[in-house]
C-alpha cells in the first residue's frame, strides 16, 4: 500500500489511486519510478482480482538498473512536452542486485 497523509492513494507495483491521476487541470506532477518484488506484486493482483500494466509488468520483473534513468527519461519527455522545472532527485532504499537469468532462457 502507498499511503499519505490522506490514506491510501495506490497499492504499490498494481494500481494507482483515485486522487493521484492526472487530468487537463494538473499543473504539478510528482514522478515516482520504483522496483516493486514480482512475487508480492503477482500476489497482490491475483488476491484482489486486479490485472494491469503495471501489475502485468512488475510481475514479471523489471531492470532494476534502469529505476533512476527511468525517472530521468520520464521527467526528459514531461519537460518536452509539457514544459515546466524539474525538482532534484530523491532517493530511497537501494536497488536490489539485479535476478540472475532464468534457467528456462539458458540454450543448452
Amino acid at each position: 500500500m502507498i499511503a499519505d497523509g490522506s490514506g491510501a492513494i495506490g497499492l504499490g507495483g498494481v494500481m494507482g489511486g483515485e486522487s493521484t491521476k492526472v487530468s487537463e487541470t494538473t499543473t504539478e506532477v510528482f514522478v515516482e519510478c520504483a522496483y516493486f518484488d514480482p512475487i508480492r506484486t503477482a500476489q497482490t493482483g491475483r488476491a484482489l482480482g486486479i490485472t494491469s500494466d503495471a501489475q502485468y509488468r512488475f510481475a514479471r520483473g523489471v531492470d532494476t538498473g534502469f529505476v533512476v534513468p527511468g525517472l530521468e527519461l520520464a521527467t526528459k519527455l514531461i519537460l518536452e512536452t509539457c514544459g515546466g522545472e524539474p525538482s532534484e532527485i530523491r532517493v530511497a532504499g537501494h536497488v536490489p542486485a539485479p535476478r540472475p537469468p532464468s534457467s528456462s532462457t539458458t540454450p543448452t
